[in-house]
This record gives C-alpha cells, sequence and structure tokens, in this order.
C-alpha cells in the first residue's frame, strides 16, 4: 500500500516522495532533511502518515511531530478502514484527516490545503469531527477516556494482551494494567471481554 501511494503522489501530484519503514527512521530523516530550517534545500514540506500503518501509536506519533516540528504540515490518511482516530489526531494538532473512502481527487485537494496552511477533513468523517467536537451533553462513555486510555482500550478490543501492548507502547505492564484499571473503572465494565464488547458496540473497532 506504502508503495502504490508513493507512486499516486509522485505521477499525480509531481511531488517527491520519501518513505520510511518506522517512526524512528522518519524522526531520523526529517531532522536530516532540514525539515525545521526554513532555508534548506531538500526540507520535507509535508508529512504523511497512514493509521494503518502507524497503528495504535499513531496518537503518539502526531503529538511527537507536532511538538519537535511545530510548523510542519501532517496529513493523516486511512488506507483501511478505520476512522476512529480522526477527531483525536486532530486535536493533538494534524493538519487533516483524510478518510480510506475518499477518491482521488479528494486526496490531491487534501495535500493542497494542508500545504496550503488550512485544516483538511475528508467529508466522510465531518460529520463525526464536529460531533465529536462540539458535542457536550450526552457524550459517549468513551469520550471522557484521555487519548492514552482510548488507545488502550482499542488495543485490548483488538484482543492484544497487557504484555502485547507494553511492548508495542514502550511502557511496563503495571503502567498498562493501571490504564486497564481506569478504563474499566470509567466505562464501569468488569473485564476484557466486556471492554470488546463495548468496542464492537460502539463501532471502535
Amino acid at each position: 500500500m506504502q508503495h502504490a501511494l508513493k507512486l499516486v503522489i509522485m505521477s499525480e501530484l509531481d511531488m517527491h516522495v520519501k518513505s520510511v519503514a518506522t517512526y524512528l527512521q522518519g524522526k531520523e530523516l526529517l531532522h536530516s532533511s532540514g525539515a525545521i530550517h526554513h532555508n534548506h534545500s531538500e526540507r520535507i514540506d509535508l508529512v504523511i502518515v497512514d493509521v494503518m500503518w502507524a497503528r495504535s501509536a499513531i496518537l503518539e506519533i502526531v503529538q511527537s511531530l507536532r511538538k519537535d516540528f511545530n510548523r510542519l504540515p501532517i496529513l493523516v490518511i486511512s488506507t483501511g478502514y478505520d476512522d476512529k482516530f480522526a477527531t483525536r489526531v486532530l486535536k493533538l494538532g494534524a493538519s487533516g484527516y483524510k478518510s480510506c473512502q475518499a477518491s482521488l481527487e479528494q486526496f490531491q485537494e487534501a495535500v493542497q490545503t494542508v500545504l496550503s496552511g488550512r485544516t483538511y477533513i475528508s467529508p466522510l468523517v465531518t460529520k463525526q469531527v464536529l460531533a465529536d467536537t462540539f458535542q457536550k451533553d450526552g457524550m459517549q462513555a468513551h469520550e471522557v477516556l484521555s487519548d492514552r486510555e482510548y488507545q488502550i482500550l482499542i488495543m485490548i478490543a483488538q484482543g492484544k494482551t497487557v504484555g502485547e501492548i507494553g511492548v508495542e507502547l514502550h511502557l511496563s505492564v503495571k503502567t498498562i494494567s493501571t490504564y486497564r484499571s481506569r478504563v474499566l473503572d470509567k466505562l464501569h465494565l468488569k473485564n476484557n471481554a466486556q471492554i470488546m464488547h463495548y468496542a464492537v458496540g460502539n463501532s471502535l473497532i
């Protein structure tokens, strides 16, 4: 998928593309290319992050990128059927979010919009983002979770163990267990099976 996307960007948008396999490689590339220096000839002008590639680390990636490269446009895309992080990545500073079902024309529009300094939200998730942003009363239980708690909720609902989550997020099992306890408490649930049921029932996975 990454290779196909790269070809689309190069052929349809006439842009030079550099791809990486890991987030660490991406940060090293940004630093070495002078992403934070405006007069650098090799400066990277846009970062595209695929939710399917980043998986549950998408929140940390966007937050870290925004902290280290505060003026760099960040376009988050979903090449799979997974838009549950749309609102949260935008709140963390992403410049735009493109849904998996958006057309090529909408993808081109998304790139051009964020490069111009504006925010792009895929039409397919606009309603969801607006509802999440402005909804006050009648909020769903999971909407009061912190970003980390929400992340743990999703990972548990995907069937991952506390140990597996700890390895993936580089956190101790004790820390993950603490977050899991908070999720259970806030959602008034008792175990992982109920977490999975809740996530499925609320279309979170």
